[in-house]
């Protein structure tokens, strides 16, 4: 199964019972439900935050990261209940999808992207955020080598798939590209929990590398590019958790000095920001 590494065989075992026997759904144990009515309409309030590392300004999550959500995530990413692949893949993807159009609609009606930063008392400079003609990358975030160990798989794989798949159905040109590799002397957790805030950013900063050898369709991407394999890629980051974004930043950051160009940023879920003036925004597109 892609995405899978070596798994421990209590994972192994968990992950079979999961999917042949009775279950209840991930967040609220409801019976016979992967994931129920109410808990994936949680997962359908959309959330944009602004974000500066991105073309288009902001990361979107599904929904908030708390309650059942939290529930729901912990069970399939630490708790291998690899059931909820497909329904986390297709939330993500629907939001994915929405976006990027809209991302595509401005970029053609430059009328649009003013009239959209004007009711956000924004200033636009440039309005052709995507070139929906040329394939856009999707990139997940990277987990620790420890962290793919305990899980026996790297979670994130899939739904990066799921995602491509469902932009190409849309009518854009898309592709996993696994290109963002975590330093071996860094942690997942020491990168989530340094000294708080500033910290993670730290840390975050100097945890992260791009790997162009790992692209996928090489010579079509480098063909659509130019011998410069890194210049003018277009990429959007997903990642399952996004707590004060330092951690998609640090990825972004990585990919333009690399010379790609982050357009947007997507997570499952994400954590409010206690500070106001970065707070999440309910959308709907």
């Amino acid at each position: 199964m892609p995405g899978w590494y070596v798994a421990h065989w209590p994972d192994i075992m968990r992950a079979i019972w999961n999917m042949v026997l009775p279950r209840g759904c991930a967040g609220c144990d409801v019976p016979d439900e992967v994931l129920c009515s109410t808990c994936c309409r949680a997962l359908r309030r959309w959330q944009r935050v602004p974000f500066k590392s991105v073309k288009c300004g902001y990361r979107y999550a599904c929904g908030i990261y708390a309650g059942t959500v939290r529930t729901a995530i912990l069970s399939w990413k630490d708790h291998q209940d690899v059931a909820c692949d497909t329904v986390f893949s297709d939330l993500i993807a629907d939001l994915v999808v929405c976006v990027m159009r809209e991302l595509a609609q401005i970029s053609l009606e430059p009328r649009v992207g003013i009239r959209i930063a004007q009711s956000n008392n924004e200033i636009v400079s440039d309005t052709c955020i995507y070139d929906w003609q040329k394939p856009i990358l999707v990139v997940p975030l990277p987990s620790s080598r420890a962290s793919m160990r305990k899980r026996g798989r790297q979670h994130m794989f899939p739904v990066a798939q799921a995602v491509a798949k469902a932009l190409c159905v849309a009518g854009f040109p898309a592709y996993v590209a696994n290109i963002v590799r975590m330093d071996a002397a860094v942690s997942a957790k020491s990168v989530q929990t340094a000294n708080g805030s500033r910290g993670r950013s730290h840390r975050a900063a100097h945890a992260f590398r791009v790997d162009y050898c790992a692209l996928p369709n090489q010579c079509l991407l480098r063909s659509e590019v130019g011998d410069d394999c890194g210049s003018a890629l277009q990429v959007i980051l997903i990642d399952d958790i996004v707590t004060t974004g330092s951690t998609m930043s640090s990825c972004a950051s990585v990919l333009q000095c690399a010379g790609a160009i982050p357009v947007a940023a997507f997570s499952i879920a994400c954590v409010p920001s206690k500070d106001a003036r970065v707070g999440c925004q309910s959308v709907s597109l």
